[in-house]
């Protein structure tokens, strides 16, 4: 009997202790991104590269430019790049394409004449465009001829005090 209760005790106990642990604020880094607008799992994913990206942004401050680049290959993927300019339209990391780092492309158009920095802008001020959407045609990595591309953008201001947007 005395067996008994003990392990009982110890179900108990357990029981107890992981209801504690759920209630004191298991959280995740996204709950306060909202993604039920996206029926797509790329889409929700694609969000949260950025929006991960971001929060390294806004932790560590213009510092983390070289974790980027030393994580090259998780920012540069086939299907993705992850990118970071200031609110100038100065490129201070590109994935995808490294040889635009340094340069300031705020008179960049697309192929269809669109100034995809003022897009940009635009779109991190619309607050009916949450996560900063832009579409545009622009040069896939290592390809001859410009594609359609969306981008999800997160405006975010570094501990530093200088404001960047970040996208992919």
């Amino acid at each position: 009997m005395r067996r008994y209760r003990t392990h009982f005790s110890v179900a108990t106990g357990c029981l107890l202790g992981f209801q504690l642990l759920l209630l004191s604020g298991c959280t995740s880094r996204y709950d306060d991104l909202d993604l039920s607008a996206y029926e797509f799992r790329d889409t929700r994913n694609l969000v949260r590269f950025v929006y991960d990206a971001s929060l390294i942004l806004e932790q560590e401050g213009l510092s983390s430019l070289g974790y980027f680049r030393d994580n090259y290959t998780r920012y540069n993927t086939s299907d993705r790049y992850l990118y970071i300019y200031d609110m100038q339209s100065n490129n201070l990391y590109h994935a995808g394409m490294p040889s635009l780092e340094g340069r300031n492309l705020s008179e960049v158009t697309d192929i269809h004449g669109r100034n995809i920095s003022r897009m940009i802008l635009q779109a991190l001020r619309d607050p009916d465009n949450p996560h900063a959407w832009v579409h545009y045609t622009w040069w896939s990595p290592g390809s001859f001829y410009p594609v359609p591309k969306s981008s999800c953008l997160f405006k975010v201001k570094t501990p530093e005090g200088i404001e960047v947007f970040v996208g992919a």
